[in-house]
């Protein structure tokens, strides 16, 4: 599948001048929040002159996303998801600007991510399935609600620790006018959040940020 660059959403940091089309990412994640693994070697990284160098690289098998190698070129990482490429020994995460624009920030530990809780059923008295943002489904026995996360240990495929969305949590906002900015929750209001921003108190909907661990 293929994306006409004059239409491509404005957070891919590509130019809309070009060749017609650009790859589209297959992802879980929107079109705005996600690109493909291509676009990434090729024109973010600068990992390959061309679609069929960077072609080569990803076939090679030398990279993996949140820890499972992917040789399909037309993947699609998403927000928060941890790109981590053997032969250079680099690892990164995707995130986004405060210019809103993708952006991939190197991280020295690849095995630990970040997923918002999107949804959730009750299986029994005693266990919840929650869907992350990410595409992952767990269950578990703690309480979670939707719009916490969870932070998950790559490797053994297991969540380490639920982050809620509570008073004085780290969240960092993925849309709208502070898209790319860390904050702290000040207040909860239903379906909002208070937060404060360059030392300015705005509400935000839930929708618009993750609650995170730490800045990256």
């Amino acid at each position: 599948m293929h994306q006409k660059r004059k239409s491509i959403p404005n957070t891919w940091p590509i130019p809309r001048k070009g060749k017609a089309y650009i790859m589209a990412p297959r992802s879980p994640h929107s079109l705005a929040h996600s690109l493909s693994l291509l676009v990434i070697i090729r024109d973010i990284l600068k990992l390959g002159k061309n679609a069929k160098e960077a072609k080569a690289i990803i076939k090679s098998g030398e990279i993996e996303i949140n820890n499972k190698k992917i040789i399909d070129e037309k993947f699609g990482p998403g927000l928060l998801d941890i790109v981590h490429i053997k032969k250079i020994k680099k690892s990164y995460i995707l995130t986004i600007t405060e210019g809103g624009k993708l952006a991939l920030k190197e991280i020295s530990n690849p095995k630990f991510k970040v997923s918002k809780v999107i949804g959730k059923r009750i299986i029994n008295k005693k266990q919840v399935q929650i869907n992350l943002m990410d595409g992952r489904n767990f269950i578990v026995k703690e309480k979670i609600n939707t719009d916490d996360s969870v932070l998950i240990d790559l490797e053994k495929k297991t969540i380490l620790k639920i982050l809620p969305l509570k008073k004085d949590a780290n969240i960092f906002i993925i849309k709208g006018k502070w898209q790319g900015h860390f904050a702290k929750v000040n207040e909860l209001k239903g379906s909002n959040v208070e937060i404060k921003v360059d030392d300015k108190k705005t509400i935000i909907p839930n929708k618009n940020i993750i609650v995170i661990e730490e800045k990256w």
